[in-house]
């Protein structure tokens, strides 16, 4: 309560996770103001941050999920809003769009969209993602259970990598559902499994280079992975919730 008699709103709270005895007094001042923006919180936690907005802020805040970078970002293209399938839009988007050859398609793919390898902080991809990977044991997962076998852990990642772009039958990751114009048929039908970021991707599956990635066994899944965390990523920036299917006939 005296934190929030010293700071006054409108405030950004960062890693709010680590301080959940917050929520209750933001949810008061919420609806006594009724100001929407006076609180903004990121966390990188994301279970232990949800449990505390849940608990005390259902129906109270927007949610937005912020992933790696997309292209648009990463090749400063102007913001064009969320991926559609119509010509005219698509003619638009391709006037402020670069060509591309496959070469640098890939090495796109390779380098992913983590802002430190984009903007050339860290050079070293091995290196910067075995880190992550560590660090989101250490934090993330162990809190949830502290039985949880590292090496294990890392098969699991690995295992789901090689999967990506294919069908799968448990519910992890991001889930690209098979569309259908039965609801019921679309709820039960098997997903599809992608990673946010293909540089990742391409860690776990230990292609070691942009050249073994586009002439190994996985660039086809790659190139799938790449496209549709693109159109993911282009309604998460714009705030809006994907609806998007995938049509095996």
């Amino acid at each position: 309560k005296m934190f929030f008699q010293l700071h006054k709103p409108p405030l950004l709270i960062d890693e709010v996770q680590y301080a959940p005895e917050l929520f209750p007094y933001i949810k008061m001042m919420v609806d006594q103001r009724h100001q929407p923006g006076d609180f903004w919180m990121t966390g990188s936690q994301l279970f232990k941050m949800m449990e505390g907005v849940q608990e005390s802020l259902a129906g109270r805040v927007a949610l937005l999920h912020l992933s790696p970078m997309s292209q648009s970002e990463i090749l400063h293209c102007p913001a064009t809003g969320p991926f559609r399938v119509d010509l005219n839009v698509l003619q638009k988007r391709q006037q402020h769009c670069q060509i591309c050859d496959t070469p640098t398609m890939y090495q796109r793919i390779f380098r992913g969209g983590m802002p430190a390898l984009v903007t050339g902080q860290y050079t070293n991809a091995n290196l910067f993602y075995s880190s992550y990977i560590d660090t989101y044991m250490e934090r993330d997962v162990r809190r949830l259970s502290s039985g949880i076998d590292s090496l294990k852990f890392l098969r699991f990642l690995r295992a789901t990598a090689a999967r990506a772009g294919q069908q799968v039958n448990y519910k992890g990751i991001f889930l690209l559902h098979p569309y259908s114009n039965n609801l019921l048929k679309r709820t039960v039908s098997t997903p599809k499994l992608y990673f946010y970021d293909t540089g990742l991707v391409c860690y776990l599956t230990r292609w070691t280079s942009p050249e073994t990635a586009m002439a190994g066994a996985m660039n086809g899944a790659l190139l799938e992975n790449f496209t549709v965390s693109e159109v993911m990523k282009s309604y998460q920036n714009a705030g809006q919730e994907p609806f998007l299917y995938y049509y095996r006939d």
